[in-house]
């Protein structure tokens, strides 16, 4: 018992470190954003990229996406 309690008197003494992550100043929430400017393909060829990916990656994809528009 004694072990244990040392233990975990040890361990809750260990400076907590977290990751610098890009939070939304409005929200709060953690945000991720990108432009990646692609030359070998035209948008139309992009869109349905993405659309194929979502579709392999997630099974109930139709009811996930709630808009689609390519413009």
């Amino acid at each position: 018992m004694k072990t244990a309690l040392l233990s975990i008197l040890a361990l809750s003494q260990m400076p907590c470190v977290a990751q610098d992550l890009p939070t939304d100043s409005l929200t709060g929430k953690i945000t991720y954003s990108a432009v990646v400017k692609v030359d070998s393909a035209t948008a139309n060829e992009l869109y349905d990229r993405a659309l194929g990916w979502f579709g392999k990656e997630f099974k109930a994809s139709g009811k996930a996406i709630g808009f689609s528009d390519r413009e």
